[in-house]
């Protein structure tokens, strides 16, 4: 009798440790699929408003992270999420240098927080604008691209 408690036990205890290890290797994800194409970024394009920009951010991001979650169920591989603004001058117009700066360093931090490639847009549309492409965001030493101002 003590030995068949014993032979059950452990039974019992292989069983579970198949289980355990079956569900766990189930769960894991598997790499992407070669033959898919790797998707170099998700990009949300907002017009930014300085007034209200860490909301109109956040409200982005949540629907980039969904959008990178959807792609990655489905294997695809998802490199980074970006946001995209309309040209800079138009956002920073009326500020000074420094305000101008200050204001880029705190989208600067909050694209560092949030996990996303900004991009503060163009500095002009069209070469005879008046805006100057040599405004201090240009020369800032940050992660956020200075797209078309170069």
């Amino acid at each position: 009798m003590r030995l068949g408690k014993v032979r059950f036990s452990a039974l019992l205890c292989v069983v579970s440790i198949f289980f355990i290890f079956g569900t766990a290797h189930a769960q894991r994800k598997a790499p992407p699929d070669p033959a898919r194409p790797k998707i170099r970024a998700i990009t949300a394009f907002i017009n930014l408003d300085r007034a209200q920009y860490q909301q109109q951010v956040a409200d982005a991001v949540t629907m980039l992270k969904r959008a990178r979650t959807i792609f990655e169920s489905r294997d695809y591989e998802v490199e980074t999420i970006r946001i995209s603004t309309q040209p800079f001058a138009e956002y920073t117009k009326g500020l000074t240098p420094e305000q101008a700066l200050a204001f880029f360093k705190n989208y600067d931090a909050l694209a560092t927080q949030d996990k996303f490639a900004a991009s503060i847009g163009p500095a002009m549309f069209n070469a005879s604008e008046t805006q100057s492409p040599s405004t201090p965001a240009c020369s800032l030493p940050m992660k956020t691209a200075c797209a078309g101002a170069r």
